[in-house]
């Protein structure tokens, strides 16, 4: 049997319109998809598109295309779907719901429309219950989002204007020897990602004897400039452990305290779990004993946060180059995998390249600029150029910045050299 011809008309929500997809509903389903299967290629209006096992349909053609609220018509076609608005058969505005007038809001017919726009909205995926939700699917979270425990957190701005400043070019690919508390060959705006793990403070080779005011005032002071070159929507990523038992110092939940005060939203935080790779440690306390056990740290954090909104642009079409299952895997809240040894990069606290290489493919686009602070053995530049990015570094130790350079130096060559061997031996064949 056909389904060719048959149709549905829906309100678009928000989420659905921000990301690119119509959810199609349960109810629905039978009569529009039939037996397609699910998932599968298709298109819409003529585009690229796919339909997911939850009856959702994507296509890049669709982001953005209707306004929230935005009332449409999709239609089976032999092709795939059509998509179009639908006529508006009541006397309601045609403007999405954020965009009425304060007087409309007041006329209470129009009140009613609203009401039940946003009922039709939230059918085609779950929301916030006070029950708990069994899932997220197209989730409408406005409910949570309007609580008072939202109320003194910073929030995303309204209204920011995506500006993205061209940085020098002889800065580019670089790695400075001077604090990154004055990053003055950096203009406004113009780095996509920070990543760094900054000293811990612990008297380590490269560390100073601080105390924690100080030490806090020194990540601040870089965290605020690393605010300033970040573009709208530009993401700041920190790598720390905690330290000490006696008391334990939480050094991971003041710097978030200290990057909310400067402005930055937070996105979330990872835990690296390092396993059997984690230094070997027999601080346990009392041994088998309740008198005074001692958690023994395998993990660090890694913490999360955005310039002023969460989304960012994509500028003239630039590529990411995530897969699909590295997706999935790297937006879980838990990583594993090994630490890298001190003794063998030359440096006292390095993170490995699998850290920063997760990042940048995950929260930037190729060709675009990482920067990282406290550069330290140069790791992140070494991530920036497997994953086709540029990347700016700063460490005052001029010792460090020379194996840093050196590691790249390296880095570069075995690539120059593979590449020369594939080219031989596709020659030879």
């Amino acid at each position: 049997m056909s389904n060719y011809g048959n149709e549905i008309v829906k309100i678009l929500s928000r989420m659905e319109v921000q990301k690119g997809f119509i959810q199609i509903p349960v109810k629905n389903r039978k009569e529009l998809i039939g037996d397609m299967p699910m998932p599968s290629k298709t298109l819409v209006n003529g585009e690229v598109a796919r339909l997911d096992k939850y009856g959702r349909l994507w296509s890049l053609f669709l982001k953005a295309k209707f306004g929230i609220g935005s009332r449409i018509r999709l239609i089976r076609t032999k092709e795939g779907f059509q998509v179009e608005t639908a006529a508006n058969t009541s006397k309601s505005s045609a403007f999405p719901i954020e965009q009425r007038s304060e007087k409309d809001l007041h006329d209470s017919k129009k009140v009613r429309r609203i009401k039940v726009s946003r009922r039709k909205r939230r059918k085609g995926g779950t929301e916030t219950s006070s029950f708990g939700s069994p899932g997220r699917i197209g989730h409408d979270a406005s409910k949570f989002y309007n609580t008072r425990l939202y109320g003194d957190i910073p929030l995303e701005k309204k209204g920011i204007v995506y500006v993205e400043n061209e940085i020098d070019k002889q800065f580019l690919n670089k790695i400075l020897c001077k604090s990154s508390e004055n990053m003055d060959e950096l203009p406004d705006s113009s780095v996509h990602l920070m990543i760094t793990s900054p000293p811990y403070n612990v008297g380590k080779d490269y560390d100073k004897d601080l105390t924690l005011d100080e030490y806090r005032n020194l990540l601040t002071h870089v965290f605020k400039e690393v605010y300033r070159v970040l573009v709208p929507g530009g993401r700041a990523c920190v790598n720390i452990a905690n330290l000490g038992r006696k008391p334990y110092i939480p050094l991971h939940s003041w710097i978030i305290q200290d990057m909310l005060n400067i402005g930055f939203l937070m996105r979330g935080e990872i835990i690296w779990d390092k396993g059997s790779s984690a230094a070997a440690s027999t601080a346990w306390g009392s041994w088998c004993s309740a008198s005074n056990p001692i958690l023994r740290d395998v993990h660090e954090y890694i913490m999360i946060f955005s310039k002023d909104t969460f989304s960012r642009r994509r500028p003239k079409k630039r590529k990411s180059s995530i897969t699909r299952d590295e997706f999935l895997e790297w937006t879980k809240s838990v990583w594993s995998f090994q630490a890298e040894s001190a003794t063998k990069v030359g440096h006292p606290a390095p993170f490995p390249v699998e850290l920063p290489l997760r990042m940048i493919k995950l929260y930037t686009f190729e060709g675009e600029i990482v920067l990282d602070p406290f550069i330290g053995s140069g790791t992140t530049a070494i991530a920036a150029l497997q994953t086709n990015r540029y990347y700016i570094g700063y460490d005052i130790d001029k010792e460090y910045v020379e194996l840093a350079e050196k590691r790249v130096k390296d880095f570069i060559s075995s690539q120059s050299q593979a590449k020369l061997a594939e080219f031989l031996h596709t020659y030879k064949t």
